[in-house]
């Protein structure tokens, strides 16, 4: 094992435009400009992290060459980190083992730039996050704060400080306006003193590896940086982008600018913004922790690599990226025994359960997939939503009964004699029998450029749009841990660091969350055996009430699919699942899609699984010999509370027993 040390590193950064800014944000719409300004999900202005993390690197590749360093050429990835053909002993290279602290097969060298700012086959230590524009306090005559809102969104965004120019290509030869070449480009609005900030714009850690660069070095070489870049933005050569960026060292007091001979200049000013206080609940031996997420910047959940310029993202944070980030973000930060406890032991690997952070609503109640019986109404979507199950189930049995086939179930709404479609949203518990369906967090698209680092334009062919999820979305999730001990360390841990990254795109301002609620809760058995007695009693009353005789000799249940689970046996019936229940599915109601995957720890690719899709309904039968015994309904609470098939401790395996969805939204 090799010995890796590291020194964290967070930069305030406050950039102050003196003249008209234009970052563009290609293949946006919502104007008549041919190329519009990079804003937030609500319109306002914003420095994106990658246009930061881009523009500082090309400044360290100057200063590092014309310092005596060997440096590659980006932006394509075969002239990045690592070069194989290098000179012998080359200045500030490091070597992939030292540089990540693991065994590699590999000792290809990296360069002083790729060591700050990642390469292909190495994620940067440094995040870059956005510059978002100040909101500084405006004089309003509104009296609700929507309406203070709008009108300082209105200022401050789409039209307050966004300013159209007009522009023509000139023809070389006969020095006039080229015909068909007018175009227009969207700036801020110039000689106001536009402000971007962010106390955290840049965080993350240097690696400190012994015969790489010194701690100096890095710092010469980032503060060099950040003193060089003067323009920003496109258009730089037609006077667009002059700005002052200031910045401060919030990790390190120490690490002040004159030490290490630049000048104070460039201090970036205090901030007055403060983040609001999350919400912490702590209850004695909880083993359970209730976590939900803010987003603090745009979410790149990609579910596989695309075959186009487009990747589109998830609607929610699958297990296993939530189990990826925390365990980076223990790793980061120096917490070496909770890394250990919770992912490298077999225990913590088979018994820790990080499930699924779905969407959820103002009140951070956590949305779930609809089961595949919802249904609703196809031509009005105001008519409500309803559950098939326990009538199909009795127009089936009905059929049985009289020994003949019929037409196939088609119910209709109850409000308006139409026709029904399945339900393709979330769907929200509020008790008492109500439920409400909610639709995925909204998303949009990014639109990303390489730079060719020589000529300081866009690189041909490498233009990408990721879709992301907006920030402002919010999340939750439950872990499920082996012990007290555990969840208790954890709970510590993000009640005192409750923001890190997740997902993909973090060096470059995506990804960013913040913990904004958290309760530990402590599992009782007895208590979710009563509950899920209740449940499956109710269950069976309406059926039996539908089918207007009582089965004496079987109990019904259902089994509902909360996330994708991964069974090892045959996917229609269950058998290994459910051997100690004695149970035998009846119906079902499956879909089947694959999943693969990423191990960002082995470097390697995952096997593709197929995995039976959240929202899948099994209707199981169990003999009232069984249902009687005193340890039945304990099991099934032992079995809702761990989950069923594999994968528990990446997401799969969530279920919900004789969900009351199903008894009371059933169709007249």
């Amino acid at each position: 094992m090799v010995v890796q040390k590291s020194r964290p590193v967070q930069l305030s950064l406050t950039l102050t435009v003196e003249t008209a800014l234009s970052i563009g944000a290609g293949g946006s719409s919502g104007g008549f400009a041919d190329k519009t300004i990079v804003r937030k999900a609500d319109n306002l202005l914003l420095v994106p992290g990658s246009h930061l993390k881009g523009r500082l690197r090309h400044a360290c590749e100057v200063i590092a060459r014309a310092a005596g360093y060997e440096v590659c050429s980006g932006p394509r990835a075969e002239k990045l980190c690592p070069q194989r053909e290098s000179k012998p002993n080359p200045a500030g290279r490091v070597s992939l083992n030292k540089l990540t602290g693991q065994e590699h097969d590999s000792n290809d060298q990296y360069c002083i730039v790729c060591q700050l700012f990642g390469a292909p086959a190495y994620p940067s230590p440094l995040q870059f996050h956005d510059l978002v524009l100040e909101e500084a306090e405006i004089d309003s005559t509104a009296t609700s704060e929507e309406a203070k809102k709008e009108e300082k969104q209105a200022r401050l965004g789409l039209h307050g400080l966004a300013v159209v120019r007009p522009g023509v290509s000139v023809n070389r030869m006969r020095g006039v306006a080229e015909d068909n070449r007018l175009y227009f480009t969207e700036t801020t609005r110039p000689g106001i003193g536009v402000r971007f900030s962010n106390v955290k714009a840049i965080s993350g850690s240097l690696p400190l590896i012994e015969g790489g660069p010194t701690e100096d070095e890095y710092l010469k070489l980032l503060i060099g940086a950040l003193c060089f870049n003067r323009q920003w933005g496109g258009g730089k050569t037609r006077g667009l982008g002059w700005a002052e960026l200031h910045f401060e060292f919030n990790s390190n007091p120490d690490w002040l600018p004159a030490k290490l001979g630049f000048s104070e200049d460039h201090a970036a000013p205090k901030s007055s913004q403060s983040d609001p206080t999350p919400s912490f609940k702590r209850a004695e031996n909880a083993t359970e922790l209730i976590l939900t997420l803010e987003a603090l910047s745009p979410l790149s959940l990609s579910d596989r690599k695309p075959d186009s310029e487009f990747r589109r993202s998830q609607s929610f944070i699958p297990g296993r990226v939530l189990r990826g980030a925390l365990a980076g973000y223990l790793r980061s930060s120096g917490k070496a025994a909770l890394f250990e406890q919770l992912f490298s032991t077999p225990e913590g690997q088979l018994l820790n359960h990080f499930g699924h952070a779905m969407p959820t609503d103002e009140k951070f109640r956590a949305g779930y997939n609809a089961p595949t019986t919802a249904r609703t109404c196809k031509h009005d979507t105001k008519h409500g939503v309803f559950d098939t199950l326990i009538d199909l189930l009795v127009y089936e049995e009905r059929l049985r009964s009289k020994g003949r086939n019929g037409p196939i179930y088609a119910p209709e709404c109850p409000n308006c004699r139409g026709r029904l479609e399945a339900l393709v949203r979330l769907l929200i518990e509020q008790g008492d029998g109500k439920y409400e369906s909610i639709s995925p967090p909204e998303g949009r698209m990014l639109t990303r450029v390489a730079i060719n680092r020589r000529r300081a334009v866009a690189e041909d062919s490498l233009l990408y749009s990721p879709l992301v999820i907006n920030e402002g979305a919010k999340f939750q999730a439950r872990i499920k841990l082996q012990d007290s001990a555990s969840a208790s360390d954890l709970f510590d841990f993000l009640e005192h660091t409750p923001e890190f990254h997740i997902g993909g795109g973090r060096s470059r301002g995506l990804g960013l969350v913040r913990v904004v609620s958290l309760e530990a809760r402590a599992y009782d058995v007895e208590k979710s055996a009563r509950e899920i007695q209740k449940r499956v009693e109710a269950f069976n009353k309406k059926l039996n009430e539908k089918l207007q005789v009582e089965d004496k000799e079987k109990l019904y249940l259902t089994l509902g699919a909360r996330s994708e689970l991964a069974l090892a046996g045959e996917v229609w019936q269950l058998e290994t699942e459910l051997k100690d229940l004695e149970a035998s599915v009846v119906r079902n109601f499956v879909g089947i899609t694959q999943r693969s995957g990423w191990n960002q720890a082995w470097g390697l690719m995952l096997d593709t699984q197929l995995l039976v899709t959240a929202g899948s309904v099994y209707v199981l039968s169990v003999s009232h010999r069984v249902s009687g015994q005193k340890d039945f309904y304990q099991k099934l609470a032992d079995l809702e509370h761990n989950g069923l098939g594999e994968g528990q401790s990446i997401g799969y395996g969530t279920i919900a027993i004789c969900e009351p969805f199903h008894y009371t939204y059933t169709q007249k």
